[in-house]
């Protein structure tokens, strides 16, 4: 379903008091799942309306007590920083608290306070409370057995938001105990209008290429634009330009590159996986999509030409997951990319 049909769907149950329980919101990152869940708890704890904007205030600063906002930690590095911050005095940056890292999963910890919150009584006037765990795909295995004991028995009057970019991620149990609202892409034409509306400088080439590198997500599709994702995927094409004829070292160098920058490391991995899904594809249907840019029809026309299907598909299985334990583990990420780049030249 589109996110407006979703809106109007949740906002009818809850005039109808069944809306309570936990809901999973699912689908690509960059939908809107976040804003929508966060424009849901406003609407509830305002007590069906958009126009309290004392709470419109307190929900976007995730400071309505009727309201817990659970996302991953910060580190204990981040966490002594900003309390030095506070002991001082001085007033929190919002620039510099968004940008603070955090620990790689959501834990235990974090998730802790649910069940005492959802057991006190609501402090609104609409006498409900609402739970959002953003992202519940980033909860590791602890904190999710943690979750799924509240899931069940859930309260009354308590609506709890799981917003999930893949599903597949969360325990059988998780996903049993929640009513499901799944977020459609939007097409190719709907992302260029986003892309047209909020950044009209860009070309007409480079709108297109965005919308189909974002595959249905207006959020992603920014979020690209941000990290310079078109010289990446440019940069990346050109290393296979003459396939299966490659250049090692430019490999090592085109990596070494991205290594030390995690946005512009995650967003070069992001493309390669992408493009390999797309390889796959076009070879299993045997005929060319819509090119992202000419530089990309040319280099996969040749690539699906020459490789090995099964080999093709092979890579990509293994690639998602070395990238997904480099994140994880520490591995040495520039490696990494390099031996799935190099692996990718052999795939004859």
């Amino acid at each position: 379903m589109q996110r407006d049909e979703i809106r109007t769907r949740l906002e009818e149950l809850w005039q109808k008091q069944t809306l309570a329980g936990a809901w999973l919101f699912s689908g690509p990152e960059g939908l809107g799942k976040a804003t929508l869940a966060i424009e849901l708890a406003e609407y509830i704890l305002a007590g069906g309306t958009y126009a309290n904007q004392t709470v419109k205030s307190q929900v976007a600063t995730a400071s309505h007590p009727d309201m817990l906002l659970i996302r991953r930690g910060l580190t204990d590095k981040e966490k002594k920083e900003r309390q030095k911050i506070v002991d001082s005095g001085k007033a929190l940056d919002d620039k510099t608290e968004a940008e603070r890292s955090r620990n790689p999963f959501i834990t235990v910890d974090d998730i802790r306070g649910i069940d005492g919150f959802i057991h006190m009584s609501a402090s609104g006037s609409s006498s409900w409370k609402v739970v959002i765990i953003d992202s519940a795909d980033e909860m590791n295995i602890n904190a999710a057995n943690a979750v799924l004991k509240v899931l069940e028995e859930p309260p009354s009057q308590t609506v709890m938001i799981l917003i999930s970019h893949n599903p597949a991620k969360l325990l059988p149990t998780i996903l049993s105990r929640c009513r499901k609202a799944s977020f459609s892409p939007l097409s190719e034409t709907e992302v260029a209008e986003v892309l047209r509306k909020t950044n009209p400088e860009l070309s007409a080439s480079e709108i297109t290429s965005l919308s189909r590198l974002a595959e249905g997500s207006p959020g992603k599709a920014i979020s690209l634009l941000s990290a310079d994702a078109l010289s990446v995927f440019g940069g990346l094409l050109r290393l296979f330009s003459d396939f299966p004829k490659v250049n090692a070292a430019d490999f090592y160098k085109f990596a070494e590159k991205y290594e030390k920058d995690e946005l512009a490391y995650t967003t070069l991995k992001d493309l390669y996986i992408t493009w390999l899904y797309r390889l796959i594809r076009m070879q299993a249907a045997g005929e060319m999509e819509a090119p992202i840019t000419d530089e990309e029809q040319a280099v996969s026309s040749r690539v699906i030409s020459l490789a090995d299907k099964e080999k093709l598909l092979g890579l990509w299985e293994k690639s998602t997951v070395l990238f997904n334990q480099a994140d994880n583990l520490y591995l040495d990420k520039k490696q990494v990319m390099v031996n799935s780049l190099l692996e990718l030249s052999s795939c004859l």
